[in-house]
């Protein structure tokens, strides 16, 4: 739901996607066909990636039609503090998902995940419309900061000298933490 300003000084709120369009002309368009997902969260982001700003796009809708548009920006659901209770999709890998605005070629605005996206840069997308790698829903929760693998130095130095603890350690002493030195 969007909140919006209007000529007249008027502020409303609570407005969905449908209850916007560029042109007067535009057709009037079931939300169904212009939103796949509610909400993820009641926090979001807004970031305007540049390299995509106003370069054409597709999307495919519920009734499988490719509609034509335009990239504006990119909502992103988060959860503002790790302590809040049920934060939904938007901390669950396999569920989370971003939506990006689209200024469709028929005047409606829509707002698509990235999986039912295609975005055309004429200096990189070389490849225009083969699958170059099978995409799947990312269920991994990523952190390099989940073992044993490395320590730092234990003094001020500000590159951290780090050590692979796997290759220091050996049979005599499977934990060589004790064996750490300043090189």
């Amino acid at each position: 739901m969007f909140h919006f300003l209007m000529e007249d000084g008027g502020v409303w709120w609570r407005a969905p996607i449908n209850a916007f369009c560029r042109r007067v002309d535009s057709p009037v368009v079931d939300i169904h066909d212009l939103v796949m997902w509610n909400s993820f969260s009641s926090f979001v982001s807004v970031t305007i990636f540049e390299q995509l700003r106003g370069r054409s796009m597709i999307y495919v809708n519920r009734r499988k039609n490719i509609v034509k548009g335009k990239y504006v920006f990119t909502l992103d659901w988060h959860a503002p503090d790790v302590n809040t209770i049920n934060a939904g999709y938007s901390v669950n890998p396999g569920q989370h998902k971003c939506g990006h605005l689209i200024q469709r070629d028929d005047g409606n605005y829509a707002i698509q995940p990235n999986n039912r996206i295609r975005l055309w840069d004429p200096s990189f997308t070389t490849k225009k419309g083969s699958n170059l790698i099978e995409r799947l829903v990312n269920e991994t929760i990523w952190d390099v900061e989940d073992g044993d693998k490395w320590i730092t130095s234990d003094d001020d130095r500000y590159e951290y000298d780090i050590t692979n603890t796997t290759e220091r350690a050996d049979e005599e002493n499977p934990f060589p933490y004790d064996k750490m030195k300043n090189e």
